[in-house]
Protein backbone atom coordinates (compact mmCIF):
# COMPACT_ATOMS: atom_id res chain seq x y z
CA UNK A 1 0.00 0.00 0.00
CA UNK A 2 1.42 3.41 -0.88
CA UNK A 3 2.37 5.46 2.16
CA UNK A 4 1.36 8.80 0.67
CA UNK A 5 -2.21 9.93 -0.04
CA UNK A 6 -4.06 6.90 1.37
CA UNK A 7 -7.34 8.84 0.94
CA UNK A 8 -6.74 8.52 -2.81
CA UNK A 9 -5.12 5.09 -3.05
CA UNK A 10 -7.34 3.00 -0.78
CA UNK A 11 -10.61 3.74 -2.63
CA UNK A 12 -8.88 3.54 -6.01
CA UNK A 13 -7.39 0.11 -5.31
CA UNK A 14 -10.72 -1.14 -3.95
CA UNK A 15 -12.47 0.01 -7.14
CA UNK A 16 -9.80 -1.76 -9.19
CA UNK A 17 -10.51 -5.04 -7.38
CA UNK A 18 -14.26 -4.71 -7.97
CA UNK A 19 -13.71 -3.80 -11.65
CA UNK A 20 -11.26 -6.68 -12.20
CA UNK A 21 -13.61 -9.24 -10.61
CA UNK A 22 -16.49 -7.99 -12.73
CA UNK A 23 -14.42 -8.15 -15.92
CA UNK A 24 -13.16 -11.64 -15.08
CA UNK A 25 -16.70 -12.87 -14.44
CA UNK A 26 -17.92 -11.36 -17.71
CA UNK A 27 -15.14 -13.06 -19.67
CA UNK A 28 -15.78 -16.42 -17.98
CA UNK A 29 -19.49 -16.06 -18.77
CA UNK A 30 -18.47 -15.71 -22.43
CA UNK A 31 -16.52 -18.96 -22.20
CA UNK A 32 -13.01 -17.59 -21.81
CA UNK A 33 -10.42 -19.21 -19.57
CA UNK A 34 -8.23 -16.70 -17.81
CA UNK A 35 -4.64 -16.64 -16.71
CA UNK A 36 -3.57 -13.71 -14.59
CA UNK A 37 0.09 -12.76 -15.02
CA UNK A 38 1.47 -10.24 -12.57
CA UNK A 39 4.14 -7.79 -13.71
CA UNK A 40 6.64 -9.27 -11.24
CA UNK A 41 6.26 -12.63 -13.03
CA UNK A 42 7.56 -11.11 -16.27
CA UNK A 43 11.01 -10.21 -14.97
CA UNK A 44 14.00 -11.89 -16.62
CA UNK A 45 14.83 -13.85 -13.45
CA UNK A 46 11.45 -15.60 -13.71
CA UNK A 47 11.40 -16.07 -17.49
CA UNK A 48 11.59 -19.87 -17.43
CA UNK A 49 8.94 -20.12 -14.73
CA UNK A 50 6.61 -17.89 -16.73
CA UNK A 51 7.24 -19.86 -19.93
CA UNK A 52 6.32 -23.07 -18.12
CA UNK A 53 3.16 -21.49 -16.69
CA UNK A 54 2.09 -20.23 -20.12
CA UNK A 55 2.75 -23.60 -21.78
CA UNK A 56 0.70 -25.45 -19.16
CA UNK A 57 -2.14 -22.95 -19.49
CA UNK A 58 -2.20 -23.14 -23.30
CA UNK A 59 -1.98 -26.94 -23.33
CA UNK A 60 -4.88 -27.21 -20.88
CA UNK A 61 -7.36 -25.85 -23.43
Amino acid sequence: MPKTRPEFWVPKLKRNVVRDRSNEAALRDLGWELLIVWECETRPARREELAELLCKFLQHG
